[in-house]
């Protein structure tokens, strides 16, 4: 016991799991980008609609968008049948493609050590977290309007699905578009503006899996915060111990730079506090 009267905790020493968080993205990249859209699988709609026998898998927001965009789609069906994998896999772990398996998440990580940042979204008011939500209502609106899903001809992640081997410009100019939003906050296009990122995080709102915190073990050194690359982590979660479901990334970062053995994860409460 401390002069305080508070139980010091040991500083404890575990295998560190960011190895997994790299093999994955690495694993990822290289289906996704170089052999979905046009390598040795050669499939022209790359990561949009990805066929596994007589199985899609396709898109959660570019359902979405076709739902709106023709009702006669036989929408229902399609959003259950058609995007059922991501479906299940937002509910049980929330975000974990926009962490461990996106192109473009996996191209901001590598931008990870740069030191200075311009912040020049918080000057134009821009860094709000609620505006990914915005865009997502936006597109879809303008799918309805249009009778075709927008976004998916601006999608940065289509873009560089689908610019491999033919080197097209213009996939390869939408890639641009999260690099700059990075040179202000790290992984600014995920936490503000990407459309997929917030209906993952919305089908996880009660997702069952994920990363949290033991109060008990908790000193509140502010380390998870710091290397938190979505600021899932706030000074309430130091408290309550609950990590935001709807923007934990699950990258494992914060598992990683605890001394303590405060993060954990594992099964997830069924009541979150709030939506964050």
């Amino acid at each position: 016991m401390g002069m305080s009267g508070r139980q010091v905790l040991k500083v404890v020493k575990r295998r560190k799991i960011k190895w997994l968080r790299y093999i994955i993205q690495a694993v990822s990249f290289v289906l996704l980008v170089l052999l979905v859209p046009i390598g040795i699988l050669a499939i022209p709609a790359g990561i949009c609609a990805i066929p596994i026998g007589g199985f899609t898998i396709n898109c959660i927001y570019g359902v979405i968008q076709r739902i709106f965009s023709s009702p006669l789609y036989i929408g229902l069906y399609v959003l259950i049948v058609f995007a059922l994998v991501p479906i299940i896999g937002s509910m049980l772990l929330g975000r974990v493609f926009c962490g461990l398996m996106c192109p473009i998440g996996t191209i901001l990580d590598l931008t990870a050590k740069i030191k200075k940042r311009t912040g020049f979204l918080k000057k134009l008011h821009l860094d709000n977290k609620y505006n990914k939500y915005v865009v997502a209502t936006s597109f879809v609106a303008a799918s309805t309007a249009t009778g075709s899903p927008t976004f998916c001809l601006v999608c940065p992640i289509r873009g560089v699905c689908t610019a491999y081997g033919s080197l097209k410009p213009l996939e390869l100019g939408l890639t641009a578009v999260p690099l700059i939003f990075e040179a202000s906050d790290k992984r600014a296009w995920c936490r503000y503006f990407c459309p997929v990122g917030a209906i993952m995080g919305l089908l996880g709102m009660k997702k069952l899996l994920g990363f949290k915190i033991d109060t008990n073990k908790c000193i509140k050194c502010k380390a998870c915060m710091r290397v938190c690359p979505t600021g899932a982590i706030t000074e309430d979660s130091l408290k309550t111990g609950e990590i935001s479901r709807t923007e934990c990334i699950v990258c494992g970062r914060c598992y990683d730079v605890c001394m303590y053995d405060a993060l954990r994860f594992g099964v997830l409460p069924l009541q979150n506090k709030n939506f964050s």
